[in-house]
């Protein structure tokens, strides 16, 4: 049944919303702060689909949904999958004021009403603060630092199982 049989209020293929919702949708301004998060969030999967590696969410299929991107190798697309992680969050970090010596203050949003400076920096670079958002999304994302885990080689996955293993204590009380 395509739309033009369903008629208005049927609900879309797939979609709990009718047809002439998601229409509606499609001519709506998106500029509303955290409109993008929406875009990029998700339980994001890298499924195989002849010799590319595509990204789609837990409830897209392949062949019905068009992914965001795709990939030739799966490691790279393991990797976009911790970048979409990182890229579905507003910035955590920005430079506060020069200070008198010269430095710039690292500031963490992350969304409360209190920002905090948990740092300084001699060099003022954004790239550096759209790096440092990315780490910290690894770093609270388990599922995120696991696809970068996934696009490792398996030497780099032992040499960081010792570094880590060398990292932690056996008994942190001692």
């Amino acid at each position: 049944m395509d739309k033009m049989t369903r008629g208005a209020g049927a609900a879309a293929a797939g979609n709990a919303f009718t047809d002439s919702f998601l229409e509606r949708l499609d001519h709506r301004d998106e500029s509303v702060p955290g409109s993008d998060e929406a875009t990029f969030a998700g339980d994001w999967q890298v499924r195989r689909e002849k010799s590319r590696f595509l990204l789609l969410r837990d409830f897209e299929q392949v062949g019905e949904d068009v992914p965001p991107c795709w990939f030739t190798q799966i490691g790279r697309a393991n990797l976009a999958v911790a970048a979409l992680a990182a890229a579905a969050r507003d910035p955590l970090f920005e430079f506060g004021q020069e200070t008198r010596m010269g430095h710039f203050p690292i500031v963490l949003l992350d969304g409360g009403d209190h920002p905090a400076v948990v740092g300084e920096s001699r060099l003022f670079h954004d790239s550096f603060l759209a790096y440092l958002h990315a780490m910290e999304i690894l770093a609270r994302n388990p599922r995120a630092f696991a696809h970068v885990g996934l696009a490792m080689g398996g030497d780099a996955l032992r040499i960081a199982g010792r570094i880590l293993n060398g990292g932690i204590e056996d008994d942190p009380k001692s």
